[in-house]
């Protein structure tokens, strides 16, 4: 619990509690596909491009495919118009 509890601190200025608070109002499920999953914390990589952020960028708790698919899409933000209209009408 030391090494979570260190991590989430050097990483996104939280506390464990600031964690457990957030899982309980998320009801233990990811933001985006809202399945209970092992949730990782996920920030605006805008303000704080680095792992180590500032804390104020948090923006909540998603599961690890979601969050690589948020990062993706957050810098490649033009694939997800195209992506939508693609698997809307294929070829």
């Amino acid at each position: 619990i030391l090494d979570k509890k260190s991590h989430l601190w050097t990483h996104y200025r939280m506390t464990i509690e600031d964690f457990q608070k957030m899982f309980l109002n998320q009801d233990g499920k990811c933001l985006v596909c809202e399945k209970e999953k092992k949730l990782v914390v996920d920030h605006d990589h805008s303000c704080c491009p680095q792992k180590i952020t500032c804390g104020k960028c948090v923006r909540g708790l998603v599961c690890t495919s979601c969050n690589t698919l948020l990062g993706y899409l957050e810098t490649h933000k033009a694939l997800l118009s195209k992506a939508e209209k693609y698997l809307s009408n294929p070829v």
